[in-house]
C-alpha cells in the first residue's frame, strides 16, 4: 500500500510539472489560467486518468505503464469527459457546448454532437455495447444514438426543472435514471423512451439532490445533496425486470417502498 501511495503521488506530481511546464514567460514558476485542470476521468479500474487543461490539451496518464502522452490538442476548453471504453472512445464535451468524440488511442476525431445551448456539465455512455450516450447540460439532458451520430431525444418531465444528473443504469444499461433540482428521481426506459418509475422521499420531503450514483450491479441508488444525509434506495429485483412495455409511470410504487436506508453523514472534525 505504501509504495502504491508514493507511485501515485508521484504521478500527481508528474501532472503538476505537466502543468508548470507550460507557465507563463515570465519565469515566476507559476501556473496561468490556462494551464489549469479543466476536467478529468478515471477509466474502470482506476488504471487511467484522462484529464484535460483549460487550454484545451487533453493528457491520458497510465498508471499501469507508468507513462503520460498528450492525446490531443483541441484549442478549446474540456468541460467534462467520459469514456466509452466498449468502442475505445473518449468523449469530451467543449465549451461550445459540443461534444467531440476521439479515438482513445490515437487521439484521432472520429465524429461531434452538437444540440446544446449550455455548457456541458455531464456525459454518460451505456455500459457494454456503448450504443448510446447521455449529455446533461443545465436543464436539458439528450440521448445521442453514437452508431449514427445523431440526437434520439430530449429527457424531460413537461415542466422548468433543471437538471442534476442523468446516467445509465448499470450493469446493461437497458434503464436511465434522471434526477431533477427539485428532488424527483425518475427511471426511463432506455429502449422505448417510457418513464417506467418515479422515486419520491415522503419522509423528507423537498430533499435537493446534487448527485446520485449506484453499485456496479445497479442495485443501490445513493443520493445526496446539500443536508447532511445520503439516501439509499433499493432497486434490486426490481430495475432490471422492468416491462418495457409500461404504458405510464408506475405512480403505485412513488412512495418509501425502495427507501432502505437513511446515512448521516459524521461531524466535521474541528
Amino acid at each position: 500500500m505504501q509504495d502504491n501511495t508514493s507511485f501515485y503521488l508521484a504521478c500527481f506530481s508528474e501532472i503538476l510539472s505537466i502543468c508548470s511546464s507550460k507557465s507563463d514567460s515570465t519565469g515566476n514558476g507559476r501556473s496561468t489560467i490556462s494551464n489549469q485542470i479543466s476536467a478529468y476521468h478515471f477509466s474502470p479500474g482506476g488504471y487511467k486518468l484522462y484529464f484535460a487543461l483549460n487550454s484545451g490539451d487533453l493528457y491520458c496518464l497510465d498508471f499501469a505503464k507508468n507513462w503520460y502522452q498528450l492525446i490531443a490538442s483541441l484549442n478549446r476548453g474540456i468541460t467534462y469527459i467520459c469514456l466509452c471504453e466498449p468502442r475505445g472512445y473518449v468523449l469530451l464535451g467543449l465549451n461550445d457546448n459540443s461534444i467531440r468524440i476521439l479515438d482513445e488511442e490515437s487521439g484521432k476525431e472520429i465524429n461531434s454532437l452538437s444540440g446544446h445551448t449550455y455548457r456541458i456539465s455531464y456525459i454518460s455512455v451505456q455500459p457494454v455495447s456503448g450504443r448510446y450516450g447521455l449529455s446533461t447540460a443545465l436543464s436539458e439532458t439528450i440521448l445521442w444514438d453514437l452508431d449514427t451520430s445523431t440526437c434520439r431525444c430530449r429527457l424531460h418531465i413537461g415542466q422548468k426543472v433543471n437538471m442534476v444528473s442523468v446516467t445509465f443504469i448499470p450493469p446493461r444499461g437497458e434503464q436511465i435514471v434522471s434526477c431533477f433540482q427539485d428532488g424527483s428521481i425518475y427511471v426511463w426506459s432506455t429502449d422505448s423512451l417510457q418513464c417506467l418509475l418515479r422515486l419520491i422521499n415522503s419522509d423528507y420531503p423537498n430533499q435537493l439532490y446534487r448527485t446520485i450514483t449506484f453499485t456496479s450491479k445497479g442495485h443501490y441508488l445513493f443520493a445526496a445533496g446539500r443536508s447532511p444525509f445520503v439516501y439509499l434506495w433499493d432497486l434490486k429485483g426490481y430495475v432490471n425486470c422492468l416491462s418495457q412495455d409500461s404504458p405510464d409511470v408506475d405512480y403505485s410504487n412513488s412512495n418509501n417502498r425502495f427507501l432502505r436506508e437513511l446515512i448521516k453523514l459524521p461531524e466535521p472534525i474541528k
